[in-house]
């Protein structure tokens, strides 16, 4: 809990390294196990924490949000987005995905 840097990120890390050994197409399920996402939440909160203002990671925590179905958390990380790299996030397509699942919550509570 003292690590400071990208030292709280290692859990998470860890998570998409254990997630490769499951078959690609199961690897959704995964992700949505909610201790994945604790760990995923705390590595985060914590780094966040140890380094107040950080415009890094942002990218990878709204990767993880939207693989463990967390919308609130993807729609916070999508606006603290300072660069949007498209590769990373999957193509274009997939990031427009991405932002359109983010959005539909938020649609369905204005009606």
């Amino acid at each position: 809990k003292s690590w400071g840097g990208w030292v709280p990120l290692i859990l998470a890390e860890a998570h998409e390294r254990l997630s490769k050994y499951v078959p690609e197409d199961q690897r959704v399920h995964y992700w949505k196990k909610p201790g994945v996402w604790n760990d995923i939440k705390e590595s985060f909160e914590s780094f966040y924490a140890k380094n107040p203002g950080s415009t890094n990671g942002h990218s990878t925590y709204a990767r993880y949000a939207y693989w463990c179905e967390q919308r609130e958390t993807l729609r916070e990380q999508l606006r603290l987005l300072t660069y949007t790299n498209y590769t990373y996030l999957g193509g274009t397509q997939e990031f427009s995905k991405m932002v359109r699942w983010a959005s539909e919550d938020a649609v369905d509570k204005e009606k």
